[in-house]
């Protein structure tokens, strides 16, 4: 039996995009029978994140194995193949386990590894979780793209040019076994307060992401889960320590970003990016032309008129103070 220990991966291509920080290294063994003078063999491979528009990424298996003549590949639950380097359509973003054994003749060697997501640090990701009787919905997918990148132009704006990153890819996903309806169950796991559906989703999240990826204080993460609220608090957002930066919203509050009238989904935005806002740390105010403006703080509100929807709402100064101590905005 031979340990291998997992080496950076090479920088062949700024597109695609190698997930090399991702990967770790579960076991290594094989098994060959010595044949004098024959080439050595080798399992080796390398995972490349590839474009594609119906999920967050391709995984292109890239086969580096030397002296063989056939591979078979194990990954998931139950898939299998037999090509050289095989492509995998990822729609969830918990560690992947994938085994590759190389053979040549009577002679086999194996690696496996466990492929992980990386969040980047300091950056916003927006998490589009799927209960188990849902199917992925691709324009559900494209409108979130969009609404991020216009939440992004915003807030940039706001900032006198300063941004946000966004997480690589900007919309990840993630397919939950639990349907709709445990969702909506009390768990006395992650009660703390919140909505039941926040809680839930929040668990749900952090249970399939690696943790260790997913830096408490520096990782933004949005997520939209199409359940109903049912008691109609349709998105809850903050920042804890204890649960780092973190945003839900429910179907009510996501349906507002896919609607085909202009006004709705300038709602909608409005609302993602209020939330984004207490996940970086701002407060509620009552200055009515504030994205941050809150009719629920009890105090007179400041100004006169309607409040200002999306974009035509600001950011107050000591807003932007905040913002660039952040460490988000650069």
């Amino acid at each position: 039996m031979q340990e291998r220990n997992t080496t950076p991966l090479p920088r062949r291509l700024s597109r695609p995009l190698f997930i090399g920080l991702c990967l770790c290294l579960l076991a290594a063994g094989c098994r060959k029978t010595g044949i004098q003078g024959a080439e050595p063999l080798n399992a080796e491979f390398y995972p490349i994140s590839l474009p594609e528009e119906n999920y967050p990424f391709l995984l292109r298996l890239e086969n580096a194995s030397t002296g063989a003549t056939s591979y078979e590949w194990e990954w998931g639950e139950g898939h299998r193949s037999t090509d050289e380097s095989p492509r995998i359509s990822r729609t969830n973003s918990a560690p992947l386990r994938v085994k590759l054994i190389a053979r040549n003749g009577n002679r086999s060697d194996s690696t496996t590894r466990y492929i992980r997501m990386p969040y980047r640090a300091r950056s916003v990701a927006l998490v589009y979780l799927i209960p188990a009787d849902m199917h992925f919905d691709k324009t559900l997918y494209e409108d979130l793209n969009n609404a991020a990148r216009s939440i992004r132009d915003w807030y940039t704006s706001q900032m006198n040019g300063l941004r946000f990153r966004l997480n690589d890819p900007v919309v990840d996903t993630l397919s939950s076994k639990r349907e709709s309806s445990w969702f909506l169950q009390n768990h006395p796991a992650f009660q703390d307060g919140s909505p039941v559906w926040y809680q839930n989703g929040r668990g749900e999240v952090f249970n399939q992401l690696d943790r260790s990826l997913y830096p408490t204080t520096n990782q933004v993460i949005l997520l939209f889960l199409p359940v109903s609220s049912e008691n109609g608090t349709v998105s809850f957002g903050g920042f804890s320590f204890v649960f780092g930066r973190f945003a839900a919203f429910s179907r009510e509050a996501i349906g507002l970003l896919s609607h085909p009238d202009a006004f709705t989904r300038r709602r909608g935005l409005h609302l993602v990016a209020h939330e984004l806002g207490h996940a970086l740390g701002l407060a509620q105010n009552n200055y009515y032309r504030s994205l941050l403006y809150d009719p629920g703080t009890g105090a007179a509100p400041i100004g006169s008129g309607p409040p200002s929807l999306f974009p035509d709402c600001v950011l107050m100064p000591v807003e932007k103070a905040t913002l660039k101590e952040s460490g988000f905005f650069d």
